[in-house]
């Protein structure tokens, strides 16, 4: 997403900042939660990427923090955002450091890779 958005002319002449987002969606409480930032905070690396999903994490243990809980997550096949060591170092954190007893990371078929975060729109 870029901002400025607009009709006006004087828009076309102006800087535009990139916004990014990473969208999670739980499917079993069919609750979505995004993360948004634009280019001066970070970029779309995995090191932003993990960042969200680490306090997405974290999140989910604070709604019953004497379970321990299970995780899978379904992602595309990006390898510089959850494809690489940096998320599997995050995931291997949760398991050591925090209540997750497991988690599982799974990748959809190149082509076939679009999925319910596709669809959210966040405000």
């Amino acid at each position: 997403m870029q901002v400025l958005k607009g009709q006006i002319s004087m828009f076309f002449y102006k800087s535009r900042i990139n916004c990014l987002n990473f969208t999670v969606s739980d499917l079993n409480a069919k609750d979505v939660t995004c993360y948004f930032w634009d280019e001066t905070e970070g970029s779309r690396r995995a090191v932003e990427i993990g960042t969200c999903i680490l306090a997405y994490i974290e999140t989910q243990i604070e709604k019953d923090p004497e379970k321990e809980i299970d995780l899978i997550f379904y992602s595309d096949n990006c390898g510089g955002q959850q494809k690489n060591k940096y998320i599997l170092s995050i995931y291997a954190y949760a398991v050591i450091n925090l209540k997750v007893k497991s988690i599982t990371h799974k990748f959809l078929i190149r082509g076939h890779s679009q999925n319910e975060g596709d669809n959210v729109q966040c405000h």
